[in-house]
């Protein structure tokens, strides 16, 4: 049990899960199961549930018919981040997913991560990403830099030049360094 002193509340262990609502459930369910590699674990007319690891589960798509779209603007959660091992299995993931016709909106190096942004049929982000540092402190150390703090956005890059330059060889490491992409103005 790890408690904050100052507070006395405890600390959560790790983020359980997440429920998307939807009008569409059979487009999303298909969409996660397909972009996750994720397999149905309980389903019902209200709600499914989706999990990709150890976990009973990970994602839960509600169905709900009166939902109406999010406008880019709203307030609340913007996106949702999933961590791969590694540069190797980032890249080999979008090329699966760009087979199968999903292409990411936006990719782009913040510096602590290399980071694909997708949005699902409703519209929804999620962001796919590998860390770029070994360590939390070095990564925090780094989101502390002027350099992040005068963009974090990042370095946009494009992923079929990081395929080409790392399946020709080219170390990780440099591949994730912010600085091996051009600063450019960018949106999402």
């Amino acid at each position: 049990m790890a408690i904050t002193a100052s507070t006395g509340i405890c600390k959560p262990s790790e983020l359980a899960h997440l429920v998307l609502r939807t009008a569409n459930p059979d487009k999303l369910i298909s969409f996660y199961q397909t972009f996750l590699n994720a397999k149905i674990t309980a389903s019902s007319p209200l709600i499914t549930f989706l999990t990709w690891d150890h976990e009973h589960h990970r994602l839960a798509i509600l169905n709900d018919p009166t939902a109406v779209p999010r406008q880019d603007n709203a307030v609340g959660v913007d996106h949702f981040a999933l961590t791969f091992d590694s540069l190797g299995d980032l890249l080999q993931s979008y090329k699966a997913r760009k087979d199968m016709g999903i292409e990411p909106v936006w990719c782009v190096n913040h510096g602590m991560s290399t980071s694909m942004y997708y949005r699902d049929p409703d519209g929804g982000k999620v962001e796919t990403q590998v860390d770029a540092f070994e360590t939390k402190e070095d990564a925090i150390a780094y989101m502390l830099s002027a350099e992040f703090g005068d963009d974090p956005r990042g370095a946009r890059f494009d992923p079929e030049e990081m395929v080409k330059r790392f399946e020709a060889g080219e170390d990780e490491k440099s591949l994730m360094k912010r600085s091996a992409f051009a600063k450019e103005e960018m949106s999402f």
